[in-house]
């Protein structure tokens, strides 16, 4: 009779307690496999929502501090200057406007405006198509398709304003819907016009007849024209390492915020979860893993009666091992075919195109797994196989 044959006949004794064992291995390592490639996909949204996301490398600078508690200012040309010169020795960081002026602005129709501005530049970090000159982002609920604004010329009388006179000044409306994020993830008002800083310059000259320059220029020496047009200025840090440490330098003297922090604080908390999450599902793999081990060792010494008959009828040591060996390899190489198969499917519906990654560390794990349980049941067979044959008689009589 073949070795192959011998195999079978001796699997069929195999008992149920073993199986059992055997199975609950399998469910382990299915756990495992799952859990590493459910860690995989939240790393992979957590790194796409957060890290690759443009809006977590900014810091958006709102208010100056004031020396009091709950006082602050609204910020100045000069605070984005002091803001130029605190990030300067931090490479790939620029600093970005976003405009706003304080009181609504009619049209032809008498309905009015507020108009905001922010820099195509920002927008480009952001990965936001540019607004062009003389157009208008708008919320989805206005209809028009363009507006003719009238601009007020502003004179500054003994600290008065008066106005006389208007300029018409056209804007083409593009909705919401038509743009990239974050216009669209925001409710822009039916009433606010977003317009890129070139536009927002323009309607500044028209309603004060100065230049910009001279604009920025006489609002840092004295401010005649009554307004702060800064809304925020944001901060683009290309190094999410110095991010922190840029936003502590500018906590000193503004009021900030950064989608990193909460980032920062989410990312701890999930990475203590699933530390604990990993740590407890190692231990039940070992435990199952070592229940295994023990089971598979006692069926084998039960079987020292058959091996050392085997011995009598003229089998080798090497012989005897390699009939019992297939006992062992046999469902072990079926265990990582099955979880193997299972962690392809999971991978492919969790992460889809980005599957084979997590994929092939979960198969590494699987044959670490299986691979140090088969090292040690064939040492143990490997021991079994080269005892003496008067001993394997002897204590398989003592096992029974």
């Amino acid at each position: 009779m073949n070795k192959q044959k011998i195999s079978k006949i001796i699997a069929k004794k195999t008992s149920l307690y073993l199986k059992i064992s055997m199975t609950l291995f399998v469910l382990s390592l299915v756990l495992l496999t799952t859990a590493v490639i459910f860690v995989q996909q939240q790393y992979m949204q957590l790194r796409k929502d957060f890290v690759d996301n443009s809006n977590t490398h900014i810091i958006s600078v709102s208010r100056v501090q004031g020396d009091k508690p709950n006082i602050t200012y609204p910020l100045s040309f000069e605070d984005k200057e002091n803001i130029n010169g605190i990030i300067e020795n931090y490479n790939g960081t620029s600093v970005f406007s976003e405009y706003v002026i304080p009181f609504g602005i009619s049209d032809t129709n008498d309905k009015t405006y507020f108009i905001e501005g922010v820099d195509n530049r920002f927008l480009e970090h952001s990965g936001i198509k540019k607004i062009n000159d003389n157009e208008a982002i708008v919320s989805n609920e206005l209809n028009e398709k363009k507006v003719t604004l009238k601009i007020p010329h502003i004179n500054v009388e003994d600290g008065g304003f008066t106005s006389d006179y208007r300029t018409d000044f056209d804007l083409s409306f593009i909705p919401t819907s038509t743009i990239q994020s974050p216009f669209d993830e925001f409710d822009i008002k039916p009433d606010t016009i977003i317009v890129n800083t070139k536009t927002f310059e323009k309607i500044i000259e028209t309603m004060y007849q100065v230049s910009w320059e001279e604009f920025q220029k006489n609002s840092i020496a004295e401010n005649p024209y009554g307004i702060e047009v800064f809304d925020e200025i944001n901060v683009y840090v290309d190094d999410l390492k110095n991010i922190k440490k840029v936003a502590d330098q500018l906590r000193n003297q503004y009021e900030i915020n950064y989608v990193l922090g909460a980032f920062e604080d989410l990312q701890s908390s999930l990475n203590r979860s699933y530390t604990i999450y990993a740590l407890l599902l190692i231990f039940i793999l070992i435990v199952t893993g070592i229940n295994t081990i023990i089971s598979f060792r006692g069926y084998l010494y039960s079987m020292q009666k058959d091996m050392g008959i085997f011995r009598h009828y003229g089998y080798s040591c090497s012989q005897v091992y390699n009939i019992y060996k297939s006992l062992i390899i046999t469902p072990y190489v079926k265990i990582v075919g099955i979880v193997a198969i299972y962690s392809f499917v999971i991978s492919l519906i969790l992460l889809k195109q980005n599957f084979i990654k997590s994929f092939v560390l979960a198969f590494v794990l699987i044959v670490f797994f299986v691979g140090i349980i088969l090292i040690s049941l064939l040492f143990i067979l490997n021991k079994l196989s080269k005892k003496e044959i008067i001993i394997l008689l002897k204590q398989s009589k003592e096992v029974e």
